[in-house]
């Protein structure tokens, strides 16, 4: 199956193979196949579980469990910035998820994504293609890092070549998190990124197929996604610069969100996208937002977790994430 006609229930990611909580070695990781299959189960307690997302990123950890025994779903969030594996023991102990699989979301300072052109060549070849022609594009060596590749948008361009996603990760950063999971008592079956977690998230909006434009706000990284029905488009983002003036910060998000929907309207033959969402504990007020959905001629709105997934405890900006990687695409 070629990267332009993949159904969106495959992710850059790597199956971790099958190993028991007892283990003290990981297997060798293998190098990311070229689309590997989404949130494929391998033992009934997974499913049991429900699903499982846990996000990390430079503030904190987030957990959440969709449904499960007993029937229910939330997000345990904790905002120690200690990476260790302590403050994720912590959220699988309260949560009674230990021994269950789940699907890990890397920070973003631990991977890079990078958008190629298509090589020709066969599927099988392709991501060793896109290795060495991404390789002075990175800051860390690629022949030894873990690497797969993902269609952007739906192929539907304006002419020239077709353009993918490639995302390359330290397989030291990856084996890292691997190993902070087991240790707090999960099994890794999956690895995410969080552009593709939000993707899942936008997906489910009911602006989804006429086009959405998602920010998803942290205190350290704003994230401008276009998403239409399933398909990321476009992903953006910037650090908030906190010696700005809230004027100035706002003028420089709207002129990344403008080069978004430039790059949207450049590259691909679909009509404009038409909403605007926010989601995220450090989002914009309403006139903030009234402001930029004005300028960029978008419907805007806020958007809590629990549309997404009714009777969701638990709605910070860190929880959308992992839920994303829980609800799977």
């Amino acid at each position: 199956m070629g990267y332009a006609t993949i159904p969106v229930n495959f992710r850059i990611l790597y199956r971790l193979y099958c190993t028991t909580d007892s283990d003290t070695k990981m297997p060798p990781l293998p190098l990311l196949s070229v689309f590997t299959r989404l949130f494929r189960r391998s033992s009934g307690t997974d499913r049991a579980s429900g699903g499982i997302g846990v996000a990390v990123d430079s503030g904190g950890t987030a957990l959440v469990r969709l449904g499960g025994r007993p029937k229910s779903t939330c997000c345990h969030d904790d905002d120690d910035p200690a990476s260790g594996s302590h403050v994720l023991t912590r959220l699988v102990t309260d949560a009674g998820l230990r021994r269950a699989g789940c699907t890990m979301v890397l920070p973003r300072s631990e991977y890079r994504l990078v958008i190629t052109t298509a090589p020709a060549v066969p599927e099988e070849e392709m991501a060793e293609a896109v290795r060495w022609r991404i390789q002075d594009l990175v800051d860390f060596p690629v022949d030894d890092a873990l690497l797969d590749v993902f269609p952007m948008g739906d192929g539907n361009r304006r002419g020239g070549e077709e353009l993918i996603y490639s995302v390359v990760a330290p397989r030291e950063a990856v084996q890292q998190r691997i190993n902070q999971a087991r240790h707090a008592g999960l099994r890794v079956h999956t690895v995410d990124i969080p552009e593709l977690a939000l993707r899942n998230v936008a997906a489910r909006l009911p602006e989804a197929p006429e086009g959405i434009m998602l920010v998803h706000a942290l205190p350290t990284y704003i994230a401008v996604l276009l998403v239409r029905g399933e398909r990321l488009f476009v992903a953006r983002g910037l650090q908030p610069d906190t010696s700005m003036g809230p004027e100035l910060a706002l003028e420089n998000l709207l002129l990344e969100m403008q080069r978004a929907l430039d790059y949207q309207a450049s590259h691909f033959s679909h009509a404009p996208m038409r909403h605007l969402t926010v989601l995220g504990d450090e989002t914009l007020d309403p006139s903030a937002l009234d402001y930029l959905g004005q300028s960029l001629r978008l419907s805007t709105r806020f958007v809590e977790l629990e549309e997404i997934v009714p009777g969701l405890q638990g709605s910070t900006a860190r929880c959308a994430v992992a839920l994303g990687a829980a609800l799977g695409g």
